[in-house]
């Protein structure tokens, strides 16, 4: 009698354990899929199978960015990102840090609508969508992402943008150019500050704005429209720009490094053709005759001592004059400059403007937890009922 009534007990006490297990698996992956989200970028289905990568490159919590120690060095002060262009230009320098040094990350194809998901993806994080193959058809421009975002106390775990392209098949490429901003004995000066504008021809009656630098020479009368955006020379004491359209280009420092004396020299030159750059042993180059390569020098201001701590900007894209839509190459057919391509870019960092309510890690410990004396509860309550039953059946 004693062997049976056990032989139930212990089969009640399993059964219990069984559903208790399968709660806690099933609260696991509850909370699981709370603390997960998506990330969708939306292309062209003309680039179905172009493979983008999904990178993590840092902590994103209670509205702070922490970079992973793999992104150390990248030298971008995220609380200085303001405006659109500034989040471009953030996600360039992530884009030229991570092929610089190799990086990979998540992949995910263009799918036949166009899109790129990423699905699962954890949350309390920063990531970058870059482009990892297929920049001979399209150029997608860099996407930054803060997973998850906050509108309003709402929490937004599925986000969706719309990336920036240029199709490569379609446009004239552009020429490049690389300035290397030196010091005393060539040492490399990061935090030196650009104007950089083309040289436009005009016709008379033209209006030109008050305020430009305007003359005239054997191509006509002409003035020069600068760029909307200031260049930065990076850790390295580079800028580098790409996609230029064929014309006359001119650099003027408007800021020097700390300890250094400023340089009015308008430096001028010319692109006439293709031209690209590569990395080498970190450093831009050109990497075919296409690309100007300028040595601009400064001379160490004695009345101060140069910084080596200055924070720097990394710029690798091209802007075009406010009035001014591209310029024309040799064969005449107008130039388009990347940030001209269809789409907005939706990408990008927004504020936190909201509390989170997603469970955390101390929530899921809690929980399961609780879980677990539920069962043990459960499994001695029974074991009290089944001694009971034994002991009065014995005295029976």
């Amino acid at each position: 009698m004693i062997r049976t009534v056990l032989k139930r007990a212990s089969a009640a006490v399993l059964a219990v354990m069984i559903m208790c297990l399968a709660v806690i698996v099933s609260a696991f992956s509850v909370v699981a899929a709370e603390n997960k989200g998506k990330i969708t970028v939306a292309v062209h289905s003309d680039f179905e199978g172009i493979p983008l990568y999904l990178i993590e490159i840092g902590d994103y919590t209670n509205g702070k960015i922490t970079l992973s120690e793999g992104f150390s060095g990248l030298g971008i002060n995220f609380d200085e990102i303001k405006t659109s262009g500034d989040m471009d230009g953030a996600a360039n320098t992530v884009q030229t840090f991570i092929k610089s040094n190799g990086l990979t990350g998540v992949v995910s194809w263009i799918d036949t609508d166009g899109n790129v998901v990423f699905d699962g993806v954890p949350l309390d994080k920063i990531y970058a969508v870059v482009q990892c193959a297929g920049e001979e058809v399209v150029k997608i421009q860099p996407m930054l992402f803060e997973l998850p975002k906050y509108d309003n106390g709402e929490v937004i775990k599925e986000v969706t943008a719309v990336a920036k392209y240029v199709d490569s098949r379609s446009v004239s490429l552009g020429g490049a150019v690389v300035v290397n901003k030196l010091g005393h004995e060539n040492v490399r000066l990061p935090g030196a500050v650009f104007e950089f504008s083309q040289k436009i021809y005009y016709k008379d009656g033209s209006k030109i704005r008050e305020g430009l630098d305007i003359g005239e020479d054997e191509g006509g009368k002409y003035y020069w429209k600068p760029f909307k955006q200031e260049f930065v020379t990076d850790s390295n004491g580079q800028i580098v720009i790409y996609d230029l359209a064929y014309a006359t280009y001119r650099f003027i420092e408007i800021e020097a490094p700390k300890g250094y004396i400023l340089d009015p020299t308008a430096h001028e030159f010319d692109i006439v053709k293709h031209g690209s750059v590569k990395v080498e042993n970190g450093r831009y180059a050109a990497e075919n005759d296409g690309t100007k390569e300028l040595m601009i020098y400064n001379d160490i201001d004695d009345s101060s001592k140069t910084s080596e701590d200055e924070s720097v900007t990394v710029v690798e894209s091209s802007d075009t004059p406010d009035d001014v839509s591209g310029g024309s190459d040799i064969e005449g057919r107008e130039s388009v400059p990347p940030d001209q391509s269809e789409g907005e870019a939706s990408g990008g960092v927004d504020e936190d403007t909201g509390n989170k309510t997603e469970m955390t890690g101390d929530d899921i410990v809690r929980y399961c937890t609780t879980g677990a004396l539920v069962c043990t509860s459960l499994i001695v309550i029974i074991l009290l009922i089944v001694i009971g039953e034994s002991r009065s059946k014995k005295e029976e």
